[in-house]
């Protein structure tokens, strides 16, 4: 979890956010180990700022291999409820081209009847 608590520091550290950690990380950093399964983070960001906020913590998710094991299962389970505009607003820039990632999106919406 230490890992992940990492990636989400330089992400908000990349895009300029300001943020405090807490939770379980936060008491281990002071030295007091406790399990965990995620990251508690509060970020200041203004309401204009959400979509930017969003967008990089999207970006951290969706960087990550089990994340496209998601979206298949998603396919899979209810192909009729999913919204291509959303899909690719989000989920589809964030596999640019030449991430193999984009290539398997392009599969599940031509599989599902979306392309």
């Amino acid at each position: 979890m230490i890992a992940a608590a990492g990636d989400v520091v330089r992400a908000l550290d990349a895009a300029g956010f300001d943020y405090a950690l807490g939770g379980a990380v936060a008491l281990a950093y002071w030295g007091v180990p406790r399990a965990t399964v995620d990251v508690d983070v509060g970020v200041a960001a203004e309401p204009m700022q959400l979509p930017e906020l969003f967008a990089v913590l999207l970006k951290l998710l969706y960087g990550r291999t089990k994340d496209l094991a998601d979206l298949e299962r998603l396919f899979a389970l209810h192909p009729e409820r999913l919204d291509r505009a959303y899909l690719d607003g989000w989920v589809g820039q964030l596999f640019t081209a030449g991430d193999p990632r984009r290539l398997a999106y392009e599969s599940l919406l031509a599989r599902s009847g979306l392309a």
